[in-house]
């Protein structure tokens, strides 16, 4: 299957005689999985940057730096790598989101 594709399948339901019942149709989207990153600790943010929808971000210790921002877009995720790990913003934090995209940061755990 190919990202980005979508297939047509017909989609059929039979019991033990086997009884046949009327074809339903089903469609499937293939989506491009998601890219995983991993940030590790004591990681600074020296320029403006985005990180994109589906976009995983596990990190460690990062720091953005005083008058840069990190955008996090709807549909990409932060995740901390355990429960030692920090996010310092000493710059601007813009975490973006939607009901149908729910975003930025979330606080789970890899």
């Amino acid at each position: 299957m190919a990202p980005a594709t979508q297939y047509a399948y017909a989609v059929f339901t039979r019991d033990a005689v086997p009884n046949y019942a009327t074809p339903a149709t089903a469609t499937v989207s293939v989506i491009t999985p998601c890219s995983v990153s991993t940030i590790e600790a004591n990681t600074h943010i020296t320029s403006d940057t985005t990180w994109r929808t589906c976009t995983v971000h596990v990190v460690q210790g990062l720091v953005v730096d005083p008058g840069v921002t990190l955008t996090v877009q709807a549909g990409a995720v932060v995740k901390a790598i355990d429960s030692s790990s920090t996010l310092t913003v000493l710059g601007t934090l813009v975490a973006q989101g939607t009901a149908a995209a729910p975003g930025g940061i979330h606080l789970d755990r890899r």
